[in-house]
This record gives C-alpha cells, sequence and structure tokens, in this order.
C-alpha cells in the first residue's frame, strides 16, 4: 500500500478510537505508534525507535524524550507526545531542552493526531520556537501534506534535503498565518499600508473610520472571486459526474431544485474543493432542505441549505450527526464560512455506512 493510502486509512481508524483515548499512554501506543510503523520504522527494534530517550539537561536528570529515531547510531528525529487533544504549545520548551542537548535535527510534537515539526533554522543546535511545517491527520488531510511528511519516511529520510525546504515551509507558513489574520480582521497598520495606495488625500482618524470597514470588505470580495474564479473551471469538468441519480429523481417527487440552491451548492463545492475532489461532492434536493452530500451517501451528509422566503439557514453537520444552525444573509456569506465547512467536511468523511 502506498504511504499516502496508508495514512489516509489511519485518518478513518484513528476518529473512531479517540473518543476511548484518555492517556497519554493510549495516545502513544493507540496512535503514535501506527504512525511510526507506517513510517517505515520497526517500533520493536531498539536500535531503530528508542522509546523514553535519555536527554538529560544540565542538573536536570532523567529528562527523556519519548521517542528517539536512530538514523547511523544518532538520535536524528526526537518526538514528545501527549494526550490527544491537548495543547501542544506550552510543551515545545521541553522539546527544546531535549534537542539542545542531543545530535537530534528534528524535533516532532504531538498528540496523536496534529504534528509539529521542528529544527534549527534560526540559530544552529538550537531548536526554533515556531515549527516549520505542521498537519492534522484528518481524513481532510490534503496530499501535498501527506507529501511533505513522506520525507520523513524511513527510506526517504535525508536531513539536509529537509533542511533546505524547512526554511521555505516555514516562512511561507508563517506569510499564509497572517494573510489569513488580515483577511479576517485587519491590523491598522495593514489597512493604512492600501489606504496610502488608493486615498490621494490625509488619512486623518477620521477617514480611516470610514474606509477600513471597507478595505475589510474589499479583502473578503476579492478572495470570494478568487476561489470562485480558480473553481469554476473545475465545476465545469464534473459537471456530469455531478449529475447523480438522487438529483435527477427530484423533478419526480415533485420537488423543484432552484437557482439559489444550485448558487449555494456551487459555492460549497469551490470551497471544499481545498480538500476533495469536486466530483466527490453532491446534492440531494428534498422538499424541507436542500443537501449537500460526500459521494452522494445521505449518510455521508456535510451541510443542509434551507430557503425561506426573507431569510436562509444553513444547518452544519457536528458531533454524532447533529445540526447546528447560522443564518445567512445572502448565499455569498458561504464564503465567510470556510472552517466550518471543513469541519462538516471532516465529519461526514469519518461516517461509515449506507442507506
Amino acid at each position: 500500500m502506498e504511504f499516502r493510502d496508508q495514512i489516509r486509512e489511519l485518518t478513518k481508524s484513528f476518529e473512531k478510537i479517540i473518543p476511548n483515548i484518555h492517556t497519554e499512554e493510549a495516545t502513544k501506543h493507540s496512535l503514535v505508534m501506527p504512525v511510526l510503523q507506517a513510517l517505515g520504522y520497526n517500533i520493536f527494534d531498539p536500535t531503530e525507535v528508542v522509546p523514553e530517550f535519555t536527554a538529560d539537561v544540565g542538573n536536570k536528570k532523567h529528562e527523556k524524550a519519548d521517542y528517539a529515531i536512530m538514523i547511523n547510531g544518532k538520535p536524528l528525529i526526537l518526538i514528545e507526545a501527549k494526550n490527544v487533544g491537548a495543547d501542544l504549545d506550552p510543551c515545545a520548551g521541553q522539546l527544546t531542552r531535549y534537542f539542545t542537548v542531543t545530535d537530534a535535527k528534528f524535533g516532532i510534537l504531538t498528540d496523536g493526531i496534529r504534528y509539529h515539526f521542528y529544527t534549527d533554522i534560526e540559530k544552529q543546535n538550537m531548536m526554533d520556537p515556531r515549527p516549520f511545517f505542521a498537519i492534522n491527520l484528518t481524513p481532510s488531510i490534503r496530499d501535498n501534506e501527506i507529501g511533505e511528511f513522506n520525507k520523513f519516511h524511513k527510506c526517504n529520510f535525508d536531513p539536509e534535503n529537509i533542511a533546505s525546504t524547512a526554511l521555505t515551509l516555514k516562512y511561507i507558513g508563517e506569510m499564509k498565518r497572517y494573510l489569513k489574520a488580515q483577511f479576517t480582521e485587519p491590523e491598522e497598520e495593514f489597512v493604512r499600508f492600501f489606504l496610502k495606495k488608493i486615498y490621494s488625500g490625509k488619512i486623518t482618524a477620521q477617514v480611516f473610520e470610514r474606509l477600513q470597514p471597507m478595505v475589510k470588505r474589499a479583502l473578503q470580495q476579492y478572495l470570494n472571486e478568487v476561489v470562485s474564479d480558480k473553481l469554476r473551471d473545475a465545476l465545469n469538468d464534473t459537471k456530469d459526474e455531478d449529475e447523480a441519480p438522487v438529483e435527477q429523481e427530484a423533478p419526480q417527487s415533485g420537488i423543484v431544485t432552484t437557482e439559489d440552491e444550485i448558487e449555494g451548492f456551487n459555492i460549497v463545492k469551490a470551497i471544499l474543493s481545498e480538500w476533495v475532489s469536486p466530483g466527490d461532492i453532491q446534492y440531494k434536493d428534498t422538499k424541507t432542505y436542500f443537501g449537500v452530500l460526500y459521494q452522494g451517501n445521505s449518510w455521508k451528509w456535510i451541510c443542509r441549505l434551507y430557503f425561506y422566503s426573507s431569510k436562509i439557514r444553513i444547518g452544519f453537520r457536528g458531533k454524532d450527526k447533529s445540526e447546528e444552525s447560522v443564518y445567512l444573509e445572502s448565499i455569498e456569506d458561504l464564503f465567510s464560512l470556510r472552517n466550518r465547512l471543513k469541519n462538516s467536511l471532516d465529519e461526514a468523511m469519518g461516517t461509515s455506512g449506507s442507506e
């Protein structure tokens, strides 16, 4: 089985067992060790994977990293695992101490699902305070993320190669996080940068207050347009695939699919196409709601759209198929709900069964 398929299979199995994992030891045994095996390491060979690796720091004795991956007899990768769902950020300091006193080139901080990768880009032999790469082992993991993860496979592991791409991954990631924050809630400095480019007069406090909301609105509208334009061709290419039997049967039951419903579906599909094939996002119209499904399976519904005379409501899939509703002023508001839609997709992809 290819590494990509192995990881995707693990993400599905993890979702089923996570509710029964309540301790750090259970996390390591049920979540971390299967991943190490998928990466090609023999977890039963102490010359390859050393559990409880000693990394004493100064006067602190009995300091131990949860795992060390040994390459040519040296601990090149240190792994510190926490209980699934734990806040990882405060734990980076512990991994930093181990990193400094060993020959490690890379540190991994994980809760079994989230993996944060560290190295020493900023100062040699001193672990950077922020990871250069991070992934979540959920069903919506992207192929390019699996590709980066595959570089840590035993057969592919090349410290120099990883180090050469770590700088790019780190700073592109930082830039993306910054831009995401600005598109969500632009800072004053960011707003002034834009206003200086478009406003010829003096930017007084009154001018700034009047134009600041417009900058935020312009950014969000531009992002929506980019997403729509980028994926329009993909949506057209999969038009035949979208005409699933459940959709064609609607007229026979007296159900009329409206243009607003199709527009809403196309927006949802465009957003979710970032993680799955556009052809996997289908719909089923009913008399009470318009459902968006994963792979045409009604058990794997992602969200439901309700169109009333004066308002629109979207129901997101929650835990145990619960439905969490949000009201929209217009169908374009769906673009601002990207994260909620992704979470609903994760829930749907983790569901098995058929009608």
